[in-house]
């Protein structure tokens, strides 16, 4: 279990906040803006890390997910969740808002990830 100390405390952080609001939601408290758009901010970010440590930590592959790499993940998470999710389960709602989320966690990424880069 050495790779658990490789992980960043971001993504541990992503992960509390996730199940934190899955416990929420089972217990029937909703907070709004939380609920709603929190979740999808970390989206992008947290599938963009989990593949970077897969590729890195796991496969010992050196690779950094590129512009490329994010702007196309936010590509197919907003087509499967906010376009076909929707057609095929009521589970699913199309909403904007998550497309700009998505967004703004896929620019959050990339920022931190050149940051990280530079100072590193």
């Amino acid at each position: 279990m050495k790779f658990l100390k490789k992980i960043s405390l971001w993504y541990y952080l992503g992960l509390l906040v996730w199940i934190t609001i899955i416990i929420l939601r089972k217990c029937g408290i909703i907070i709004p803006l939380v609920n709603d758009y929190l979740t999808d901010l970390y989206t992008i970010p947290m599938y963009c890390y989990t593949i970077e440590f897969l590729m890195n930590v796991i496969f010992n592959y050196r690779w950094k997910p590129d512009l490329k790499f994010v702007m196309t993940s936010l590509i197919y998470i907003t087509l499967i969740f906010e376009i076909i999710g929707p057609r095929l389960s009521v589970k699913f709602t199309a909403d904007p808002i998550d497309f700009i989320c998505y967004l703004v966690g896929a620019l959050i990424y990339l920022a931190y990830n050149n940051y990280r880069s530079v100072n590193h």
